[in-house]
């Protein structure tokens, strides 16, 4: 007769197989939106990455992180098999754009005039496909979010597929027990939208890069500053990039949980 494992080792090995799949999956990830009857019409291979962003969000610490996810896309779409061309011909088309229709954010409020900027937007890619053509155009936007940390655990953060710790700054290395975990803090994620030179919508997804604030331990009231440098640790923005592009281009390990199957 075949020995029989014991119950508690089986309990045990259920216990650590829930576990190792918790840690592979994120049920924050986004919940992207692909035209599917699109693909499976085209396999476009030639793609330019927009000079431009969708957001107009002029901060200078959200421009950099822009244009370092931009050079990473760039390196991510080149190691799938895309052909990345120079967007020389979209940013003089934008420009163009801009003096036709007039500016889609308002300087005084920040404020975006849709109907503006889908008709600079049309402008824009219309009009570069006259010189440069390409099959797809890429948009990028590194985005602020709000995210609040789990009231257990390490204190993680999760927003668009991601979980990051909060980092202290200053000379201590702990905070006390009436610390306030509940406060929201800022985040960022890469925002990616995908067009036809026809300016038809085929893709959109968000993905996490990093925390944009620390705790600060050096000021008489412990607290959230903004980070020296928010994007300095390039495999956040990596995995952001992955998880925005997917299943556009299909992330390994992608951390969506499972669909649950079971029948009653």
């Amino acid at each position: 007769m075949p020995k029989r494992t014991p119950r508690i080792i089986v309990f045990a090995m259920a216990l650590v197989l829930a576990a190792c799949n918790s840690m592979q999956t994120n049920p924050t990830v986004y919940p992207y939106k692909m035209d599917s009857t699109w693909f499976s019409a085209h396999q476009p291979k030639r793609v330019a990455i927009a000079p431009f962003s969708l957001s107009g969000d002029s901060r200078a610490w959200l421009k950099e992180g822009q244009q370092l996810a931009s050079s990473i896309a760039k390196e991510y779409l080149e190691e799938h098999g895309y052909i990345v061309v120079n967007n020389n011909a979209l940013r003089s088309a934008w420009s163009n754009a801009i003096r036709v229709h007039g500016n889609p954010w308002d300087p005084l409020t920040g404020k975006t005039n849709m109907d503006t900027l889908a008709r600079v937007v049309s402008y824009t890619l219309a009009n570069a496909q006259q010189t440069t053509p390409v099959d797809l155009v890429i948009v990028i936007d590194v985005i602020e979010r709000e995210v609040l940390f789990e009231q257990y655990g390490d204190y993680r953060a999760r927003w668009d597929g991601v979980a990051r710790k909060p980092k202290l700054v200053g000379p201590d290395n702990y905070v006390t027990e009436d610390f306030d975990w509940n406060r929201p803090v800022s985040a960022t994620s890469a925002a990616i939208n995908i067009y036809t030179p026809e300016f038809q919508h085929v893709f959109h997804s968000i993905g996490g890069i990093s925390l944009a604030q620390d705790i600060n331990t050096r000021t008489g009231s412990i607290g959230f500053t903004r980070k020296e440098e928010p994007f300095r640790y390039q495999s956040h923005i990596e995995e952001g990039i992955a998880l925005a592009f997917h299943p556009f281009i299909p992330m390994k390990h992608y951390p969506a949980p499972k669909p649950n199957t079971t029948t009653q």
